[in-house]
């Protein structure tokens, strides 16, 4: 589990970062999808080019598999041993 907490300041000026984090509540996010959000952060208030890798203040798809995270297989813990069945992530 993660909790993040952004800076009102943030949230005022990119109203599309709060919406982002709401929409992906019980998704899957990886290191790398915080790593960017944190160079986002650090870059303010320059824009992110649309060619960067995705962070947490991007839609990020709730149906996604571990190889379109880039995940490899041995370290997809959602799909070891039922974890991903039984434990939906779901909207």
């Amino acid at each position: 589990m993660l909790y993040v907490l952004v800076p009102a300041v943030f949230l005022h000026e990119r109203p599309e970062w709060h919406e982002a984090l709401e929409q992906n509540t019980k998704k899957m996010v990886t290191a790398y999808e915080l790593y960017h959000a944190m160079r986002q952060l650090a870059l303010w208030p320059a824009q992110r080019e649309k060619t960067e890798p995705l962070s947490i203040f991007d839609h990020l798809k709730s149906d996604r598999s571990c190889k379109e995270a880039g995940i490899p297989e041995e370290f997809c813990a959602c799909r070891r041993n039922g974890w991903y069945e039984d434990h939906s992530l779901g909207d």
